[in-house]
């Protein structure tokens, strides 16, 4: 996400230093805010704009399947991963695990360096005592008498401290080297400075550079930005009527008796290109008004920077846009009423109709389930993707729908959707939290599977799955079936044994995380065969140990995560992530009539 966030900002810079040749002879002040918005781009990541644009279509978006696939220009302006995976977690031990620690000291090192310099203005302020007289306080009068203006013993030159109540500092004896009109411009350049409100700004890109001190466009920005900041005060001094060859001799006086300020949010004279500057003012010449076409051409700039992420978020609703299924499936006949409230006498059924794996009955959906249970199969998501789901479980339905035979699971989907949002007003979009995750890691000591074997002759069709009843062990752990195929057995007290062949690394974590975890869970252990393992586990002790109610020698077998460290030589992390969430807005307690 945040090289996504650095290439969006680094390119956005580029299309502002363009634009500000297109400028190069117009005023200062304009170059000057072109910058600035550039810099601060690097602190606001356009899928902020995005999002605000996802939230503006909430109320009006239609609701249909969550898509597959996204926009080529969302994946520039937002990071997206997969539907259905969590985003990518870092291994530990990799060379991308040291970078949050190298950022985080760089930062507190540019933090550190700047908050020494702070610390020397500061006493130089410290030591500073207000003027209330003399001719230093009569020309300051004239000009603004709402500024104060103090003066110590120090060798720094004039400039402008403190951002909400700036004062105007000045160094003991300037007046001793500085004619009247000399004094008048130099004061008439500093109280630009704090009308122009630069001491805030420079600030604001001085935190830009503390974050991001990396970046080396970030440091060639602050220097233009000092740059086009001194020529946007020159250019106001003279259009104030300065004499040019005066103000140009005041500057040198300036540089030859005095210290640059320390920091550039103390806005001092003498900064930037000293030399080029004193031409500029030198040659006095005419600063060109921005022309119409000019104008539009900021105006546009401006406009798009902030209209086209928030029109990608209105266009790219994750939920809501466009997709290579139609919103218009429906079930050829479909019937939903409320069900009898739980009482033991009526369980919950679910018919095979679901299109995949297993389906006996492709042209029919039948189900006795609860709406969470429902939302769940419509949108094709584990239970953890849900949000706002607290009254969904209360309210318990009958759904019969028949179908065409060849039905996709896709199509499927979008009938089901439309079918409650249709008969039960069932409203939703999609939004990424930061939930609970999980990454398999490896443990000390290192892996305990095998690698994959060559499946022989006699075992290479066998994909049994032990569709009849799992004979239990000596242990009461359930009892693989012959072969190799993939297994998952289970006992009535909730003791189960799992089987994987020829699996990645990630296809395990994923069968373990649906089956136990009621999380994400990601594969940060770098390993990249394919691999035999054989694993079991107590539901029970699987529950005490995520309430932290889990005895060391548990009657009931290991939970899955100390089977999965002691059987499989990995580990199962807590970690926090960002995953896209379905998050259900609103439903009927009841549905319509058939």
């Amino acid at each position: 996400m945040m090289v996504n966030h650095l290439i969006q900002s680094t390119v956005f810079a580029v299309l502002m230093g363009l634009l500000t040749l297109l400028l190069r002879n117009n005023r200062a002040a304009t170059r000057y805010w072109v910058w600035l918005a550039a810099s601060l781009k690097f602190l606001i990541p356009f899928s902020l704009f995005v999002e605000i644009g996802h939230r503006l279509t909430w109320t009006t978006a239609p609701v249909i399947t969550q898509p597959r696939l996204s926009f080529v220009m969302e994946q520039v302006v937002a990071p997206v991963y997969a539907a259905g995976s969590p985003a990518p977690v870092v291994a530990p031990g990799s060379a991308s695990s040291i970078l949050p620690a190298l950022w985080i000291f760089g930062s507190t090192a540019v933090l550190v360096f700047w908050l020494m310099r702070w610390q020397r203005a500061a006493r130089v302020l410290g030591k500073a005592d207000p003027i209330t007289d003399g001719r230093a306080f009569d020309r300051m009068r004239r000009l603004d008498a709402s500024t104060r203006l103090v003066s110590s013993g120090s060798s720094i030159e004039p400039g402008v401290f403190g951002i909400l109540r700036p004062v105007l500092y000045v160094p003991g004896g300037i007046t001793e080297h500085l004619d009247d009109a000399q004094l008048d411009a130099i004061f008439v350049h500093e109280l630009t400075h704090i009308h122009r409100r630069d001491n805030l700004t420079a600030a604001l890109h001085m935190l830009v550079e503390a974050v991001f001190w990396f970046h080396p466009l970030v440091w060639w920005m602050g220097s233009k930005l000092v740059e086009e900041r001194e020529r946007a005060c020159d250019e106001e001094v003279v259009r104030l009527g300065s004499d040019p060859e005066t103000y140009a001799e005041s500057i040198l006086k300036i540089c030859r008796h005095y210290l640059e300020s320390p920091l550039a949010c103390v806005s001092g004279v003498t900064g930037s290109d000293l030399r080029r500057r004193i031409e500029v003012i030198m040659a006095s010449s005419v600063v060109s008004r921005l022309n119409f076409p000019k104008k539009s051409v900021l105006a546009i700039a401006a406009g798009a920077a902030l209209a086209l992420p928030v029109s990608i978020g209105l266009l790219n609703v994750p939920g809501i846009r466009a997709q290579t299924i139609s919103p218009t499936l429906t079930f050829e006949v479909a019937s939903v009423r409320l069900a009898p409230p739980p009482d033991g006498r009526t369980p919950a059924r679910r018919s095979s109709g679901i299109p995949g794996p297993g389906n006996n009955d492709p042209g029919r959906f039948s189900a006795r389930l609860d709406l969470l249970d429902l939302v769940l199969i419509a949108y094709d998501i584990p239970s953890y993707r849900l949000s706002e789901q607290s009254d969904l479980y209360l309210e318990r339905v009958d759904v019969e729908a028949k179908m065409p035979v060849n039905t996709t699971r896709e199509q499927f989907n979008v009938m089901l959707q439309n079918l409650l949002a249709d008969r039960l007003g069932l409203k939703v979009h999609w939004a990424t939290r930061q939930i609970d995750t999980c990454a398999l890691v490896v443990a000390k000591g290192g892996p305990k599977f095998r690698t994959a074997a060559p499946d022989s002759p006699e075992a290479s069709d066998d994909t049994s799955t032990n569709s009849g009843p799992d004979k239990t062990g000596p242990n009461g752990f359930p009892i693989p079936p012959p072969g190799n195929g993939r297994w998952r057995g289970a006992t009535p007290g909730g003791k189960i044994g799992m089987r994987g062949h020829n699996e990645t690394v990630s296809e395990l974590a994923s069968a373990i995380a649906s089956q136990t975890l009621g999380a994400p869970m990601t594969d940060a252990t770098g390993l990249t065969g394919k691999y035999d393992y054989t694993i079991f586990w107590s539901v029970t002790a699987t529950t005490a140990a995520r309430r932290g109610t889990q005895t060391i020698d548990d009657p009931d077998g290991p939970s899955i995560f100390d089977a999965v460290q002691e059987q499989l030589g990995l580990k199962i992390e807590k970690r926090k992530g960002p995953v896209e969430m379905l998050v259900v807005d609103h439903v009927e307690k009841k549905p319509t009539g058939n």
